[in-house]
């Protein structure tokens, strides 16, 4: 992973990025599957869908120009990965190599319903819920 993200900040256009996703319990759910799957397709990469389980990794002079971390008990990654692509157009950089990361609580909840009340609280904050 330390390799894969010193390349992809050779460029010094890219001042972020994040990996695809794989989840460690992945064979125990059709939508986990799907769900990593996703971050591995081009036309679904989305910087509005990058979570922190993607290993997001950032230059510490973007991230000290961007003041970090909103002070937010939800989806404050999303907002950081947002005014991060707001450097440049090719300030995001998606590494095509997973991490991996555990779904122990979306299979406490059951994953599709997990990701139904992710996307119900996304869509929320897109059309402007504090």
């Amino acid at each position: 992973a330390i390799a894969a993200i010193q390349a992809a900040l050779s460029d010094t256009r890219v001042m972020g990025g994040c990996f695809e996703l794989r989840f460690h319990e992945e064979d125990q759910s059709w939508t986990l599957q799907l769900w990593s799957w996703f971050t591995r397709v081009e036309c679904f990469r989305s910087t509005r869908l990058v979570f922190g389980d993607r290993g997001i990794f950032v230059r510490r002079t973007a991230f000290e120009q961007l003041n970090g971390y909103s002070e937010w008990p939800i989806l404050e990654d999303v907002d950081f990965v947002m005014r991060l692509t707001r450097l440049g157009a090719t300030a995001f950089h998606f590494i095509p190599s997973a991490v991996t990361t555990s779904a122990r609580r979306m299979l406490e909840v059951g994953p599709l319903r997990q990701q139904l009340l992710n996307s119900g609280i996304i869509i929320a904050w897109y059309l402007g819920a504090t």
